[in-house]
């Protein structure tokens, strides 16, 4: 077998003698071979030879000079599609420029072949560990497009911002409650327990994925959000799985404990008074039977709790409830950065 074959992964390729017309490519400067040892090459595969015989200094600056290059359209093979090479670039242009316009920083796309400038390869050493994905308004719009949001949730989704403008971010956001509802049919849920009902998103997507004859005690304190809360649970027509509880959250919870309801329920989700979520929890934990779960939301309160020198009394008692659940051996406990942070905690005796 000869030497100096350039592999490209879809082709393979021998050529011999002096450079043939009409052949693209480009020879390395490093280290000339005797032959040509790129034919038609993708634009990937021109970086993996530049990633081979140049230094990581150079390779900054070339993948610098690609990401600045227009779109080249390269035209479709028979029976295929085309697509576009040469730079990197396309719809995460677009997305870093309309999220750019808003002030919100997005990470590069990047363009590395399985080769590293530093030397080091995907298929070796250390493992790459995927990086959160910052939520900002265009990221936001594409997962709502890529979502199957009811419409009766974005009814009341606008309700919510025009009848009640101050409190709209306390509603979770639609892919938080997907999740929920995701979770409740999963777990095969009949009981769940709300503290915290607004105007009524949760409830609604929950109850959407109880069976039937499933229950949902819903509480709250305000009347006017319970209102329009009940007012989409009868458009949703699942009224008939609502029980509804007006007042103080502590009230409903002894009345539940006090009421021989202990381990009955298979979900409670925690959305109330912040500085009283640790009591809640003790009080939803003896609620859940063994093997439920606790949903107890905004437990990452806008990344504050992250910060030691905030001393919002909120975040002070958010920051000393995560402590808690960590060193609780009663629950199974993940934390999951959604919304603006859930704590799913299992209940394990």
């Amino acid at each position: 077998m000869m030497r100096g074959a350039v592999r490209t992964g879809v082709v393979q390729r021998w050529a011999l003698g002096r450079p043939m017309a009409g052949l693209t490519g480009r020879l390395s400067t490093r280290r000339q071979p005797s032959w040509p040892r790129m034919l038609r090459l993708t634009d990937e595969a021109r970086t993996t030879v530049k990633e081979r015989h140049h230094n990581p200094a150079r390779l900054a600056r070339a993948a610098a000079e690609r990401a600045q290059r227009p779109v080249v359209k390269a035209s479709a093979p028979a029976g295929g599609s085309s697509s576009a090479i040469g730079t990197g670039q396309g719809p995460e242009a677009a997305t870093a420029a309309a999220a750019a316009a808003e002030g919100v920083s997005v990470p590069a796309k990047s363009n590395r072949s399985p080769l590293h400038g530093d030397g080091s390869a995907d298929w070796q050493g250390e493992p790459q560990s995927k990086q959160p994905i910052a939520m900002h308004t265009v990221m936001q719009e594409y997962l709502l497009a890529h979502s199957k949001e009811p419409q009766v949730l974005a009814e009341l989704r606008e309700v919510t911002r025009r009848e009640v403008p101050v409190g709209f971010r306390m509603l979770v956001p639609p892919e938080q409650g997907a999740f929920m509802g995701w979770l409740v049919a999963a777990l095969g849920v009949r009981r769940i327990l709300e503290l915290g009902v607004f105007t009524g998103y949760s409830s609604t997507v929950m109850a959407l994925a109880l069976p039937d004859d499933g229950k949902l005690v819903a509480c709250d304190r305000d009347p006017r959000t319970m209102a329009i809360a009940r007012q989409f649970w009868d458009k949703a027509g699942i009224s008939h799985k609502i029980e509804e509880k007006l007042g103080q959250a502590t009230d409903v919870l002894q009345e539940l404990v006090d009421g021989t309801q202990e381990g009955t329920f298979d979900l409670a989700f925690i959305d109330a008074d912040k500085r009283a979520t640790a009591g809640y929890y003790e009080q939803c934990l003896r609620l859940v039977r063994p093997g439920g779960v606790v949903l107890v939301d905004n437990v990452l309160f806008r990344g504050r709790v992250a910060d030691p020198n905030d001393t919002d009394k909120k975040v002070m008692a958010l920051r000393d409830f995560n402590a808690q659940l960590l060193a609780d051996e009663r629950i199974h406990l993940t934390i999951i950065p959604v919304g603006d942070g859930m704590a799913l905690c299992r209940r394990l005796k």
